[in-house]
């Protein structure tokens, strides 16, 4: 009778080491979820202001008729 009080104690133990296992690994799936959402919202903001950015620019490129700078980039039959 005592044998099986220590198996059932040590059955306990496992499973609670295991349940804590997994808790702590599905908080750290939650954080990375969320860190990954917040990029993508970061990214998405910072396209809007380059892209303002870019339409300002060109704004200006016009108005004082700056002509747009030459392609960069390695030559090709096509470009030349």
């Amino acid at each position: 009778m005592f044998t099986r009080d220590i198996e059932i104690e040590r059955l306990k133990a496992e499973y609670q080491s295991l349940r804590s296992a997994q808790d702590s690994i599905l908080e750290m799936m939650n954080v990375t979820a969320l860190t990954q959402i917040r990029m993508e919202e970061s990214i998405a903001r910072l396209e809007e202001a380059v892209s303002a950015n870019q339409a300002a620019l060109a704004a200006l490129l016009d108005h004082f008729e700056i002509p747009p700078k030459p392609a960069m980039g390695f030559r090709t039959e096509e470009n030349e």
